[in-house]
């Protein structure tokens, strides 16, 4: 019995490892993915403003 939850311990251990490893991986992508689309959304934000105020000024 002692040799089999020595396996699972360290079966265990090694899920846990592989696990995090997984997780960070996911949460870069993640943050990319974020970076990514705010800025395009910060780009579009500016361009609709820059639009907007041209056309004050040319009516």
């Amino acid at each position: 019995m002692g040799d089999f939850e020595k396996q699972v311990k360290e079966r265990a251990k090694e899920l846990k490892v592989l696990f995090t490893k997984g997780v960070k991986i996911v949460e870069n992508s993640c943050k990319k993915g974020w970076k990514k689309i705010s800025q395009v959304c910060c780009k579009w934000l500016f361009l609709s403003c820059l639009e907007h105020i041209i056309g004050l000024a040319f009516s």
